[in-house]
């Protein structure tokens, strides 16, 4: 799989795999630093969901650092290293961008979808497609999402808040730019 072509968009991102992605079982150690992110969050996420987006977002780039893992010629350091990365400390910038382009409204209604049972069932079933792809065992497999919990997303998607999310090229490029650091740092070329 050649990563170089691979684009974090917030929305296929967080959409593909949303709340609840961090409790699945992952046969990683980066599950675990998924779990102890869980747990380091701040109070303010449960009441602002500028900070709730932000950390469901960022939870979610894990998806991404799978890949990398399943490259070809990435090193077993390298791939301990992949599963230390912790993107949180950006939280507070992503959650500022938000507030800054947002409505409060649309923040509550893109909180309130990645709450969404449908949301939940899609995500852990992303995340397990994903782990098979990166050669790693899927302990508890879910079953694939129903036509229905796929429409829910589709809608949103297809939705006014859902294309602004989509074309959010500032919170995109703070993401990659801290991805493609944090890669590097691992002795990977972000671009491979």
């Amino acid at each position: 799989m050649k990563l170089s072509s691979l684009k974090l968009s917030l929305l296929s991102l967080t959409l593909a795999v949303s709340m609840g992605m961090t409790g699945c079982d992952k046969a990683s150690d980066s599950a675990e630093n998924s779990k102890a992110t869980e747990g380091a969050k701040t109070e303010t996420s449960a009441n602002d969901p500028a900070t709730q987006i932000a950390e469901t977002t960022l939870d979610n780039v894990s998806m991404i650092t799978l890949m990398y893992r399943s490259a070809d010629g990435v090193t077993d350091e390298q791939k301990a290293c992949l599963d230390k990365i912790n993107m949180q400390e950006i939280v507070p910038d992503l959650a500022k961008m938000f507030k800054d382009n947002f409505t409060k409204e649309e923040l509550q209604q893109t909180a309130d979808l990645y709450n969404k049972p449908e949301i939940k069932q899609v995500t852990k079933y992303a995340l397990q497609m994903t782990q098979k792809m990166a050669g790693i065992e899927v302990k508890d497999p879910v079953p694939a999402p129903s036509p229905e919990d796929m429409k829910v997303i589709q809608d949103f998607g297809a939705s006014e808040i859902g294309q602004k999310l989509n074309n959010f090229k500032e919170a995109d490029g703070l993401i990659q730019t801290t991805v493609n650091e944090k890669v590097k740092a691992c002795g990977i070329d972000p671009k491979m």
